[in-house]
């Protein structure tokens, strides 16, 4: 049974992977991995809001 912390898990996991191939600062890696979990706990966030998150953050 897929659960919150199996699909959070796998999510990291790929943003890992991913973030070495596209060369990714661990800060921009990082907010990738947040956004992600505050979108998890909030249903209403759909994936426009998410782009415009991730768009609007500073660098950690």
């Amino acid at each position: 049974m897929v659960t919150e912390n199996l699909l959070s898990e796998l999510f990291r996991k790929r943003i890992e992977k991913l973030a070495i191939e596209k060369h990714l600062t661990d800060a921009e890696k990082e907010r990738i991995i947040r956004v992600f979990k505050e979108a998890m706990t909030n249903r209403f966030m759909d994936a426009h809001q998410i782009c415009q998150q991730l768009g609007s953050e500073d660098t950690v």
